[in-house]
């Protein structure tokens, strides 16, 4: 299994069990509601990065591309339950009207949620986005000609019929790898004549 699939399905599994133990201690929380919205946000993140990490090997990109989103979807969803937990121990009302039933805390932790539910919600969308591009079928097509970590695959350059193929879209799968080893940049394609 590939090493990025595997990790994400393990960090899913983990904030999965973070949300369920959350739901422990829920009614502790300053601001009950809250706690429970940690709980669910918790599960529900948990999900989505086990969701995610079952389709990783679909999605092409460039291996720093594939990095960054890796990175931001953890951000966002580990940053959402952390946010949502901090709003629940510190009883804020940041974003939150309907959980904040009637709670409010000092400015600075109402500022320190809110700025973290901002980052968190502009996060999640990019990564999203990023995760939908690297889906698309055009992308499959891209991946063939670009390496990435995960697949030990280095960037060749296709004879010209091939590249015909591919813009005309009639390539479905490049089948030729190269016996370097994987680099991680990538470098011009090699000049003609």
């Amino acid at each position: 299994m590939e090493d990025g699939k595997r990790r994400l399905l393990w960090r899913g599994m983990f904030l999965f069990l973070l949300g369920l133990l959350t739901g422990f201690v829920e009614a502790s929380f300053q601001n009950q509601r809250m706690g429970l919205a940690a709980h669910l946000e918790s599960v529900m993140n948990g999900t989505f990065v086990i969701a995610l990490g079952a389709i990783w090997s679909e999605v092409k990109l460039q291996t720093r591309q594939k990095a960054i989103t890796y990175w931001t979807v953890l951000y966002g969803t580990y940053g959402n339950r952390a946010f949502t937990t901090l709003a629940a121990i510190f009883g804020t009302a940041a974003l939150s009207p309907i959980t904040a039933a009637g709670h409010s805390g000092r400015p600075w932790r109402e500022a320190l949620v809110t700025l973290g539910f901002i980052s968190v919600g502009l996060t999640i969308v990019l990564a999203s986005v990023t995760v939908l591009w690297g889906l698309r079928r055009s992308a499959v097509s891209e991946a063939g000609l670009w390496s990435t970590v995960e697949d030990g695959l280095v960037r060749f350059w296709p004879e010209s019929d091939e590249l015909e193929d591919l813009s005309q879209g009639r390539l479905t799968g490049i089948n030729r790898t190269s016996t370097a080893p994987a680099a991680n940049s990538v470098s011009a394609p090699p000049k003609k004549g």
